[in-house]
């Protein structure tokens, strides 16, 4: 399935690809890390009036033009999660952020922890799955093919030059 570029910011799992909501569940029935009371789960696809807003914010919250994160895709290729702690504010520590992890790279995903983005999981290689992937690069076999028609020409190149010397 490929994402297209995403028309409305949606929060939330609903707007994300089967793995990311699969993730959401699954983080869902897990105990509370200590001191947590809550995750809550922010965006997953966002609009690009919502992207540019990000971007331009004072300070920043997102260093992503248009559709360079995996947020501006629909469905959503990302999925932000923030852990509530008990006195309602959204933590800073990486320790509170080790469960959201955990799930995400023991499902495949790739963790925040990566990039120093902590709330953030996405689909690992997730430009390959949006429609607009950069198109394929001709590979080994169109190598050889290349080669094998550059030869023929070779060929019939030496046996012309050769029977029209003779």
């Amino acid at each position: 399935m490929q994402s297209v570029p995403a028309s409305e910011t949606i929060k939330g799992p609903a707007g994300a690809v089967p793995e990311l909501r699969a993730f959401a569940a699954e983080l869902a029935t897990r105990p509370l890390p200590v001191g947590v009371r809550y995750y809550v789960f922010g965006d997953s696809q966002r609009s690009e009036a919502d992207a540019e807003r990000y971007r331009t914010a004072d300070p920043p919250t997102s260093r992503a033009r248009w559709g360079e994160s995996p947020h501006h895709w629909r469905p959503a290729l990302a999925l932000d999660v923030y852990p509530i702690l008990s006195d309602g504010t959204v933590s800073n520590a990486p320790r509170d952020y080790a469960q959201i992890v955990d799930v995400a790279e023991a499902q495949g995903l790739q963790s925040g922890r990566t990039f120093n983005d902590w709330p953030h999981v996405q689909i690992p290689n997730w430009r390959s799955r949006t429609a607009a992937a950069p198109a394929a690069r001709p590979g080994i076999l169109a190598a050889l093919l290349i080669l094998a028609v550059a030869g023929v020409v070779a060929v019939r190149d030496f046996v012309t030059n050769r029977t029209s010397s003779a």
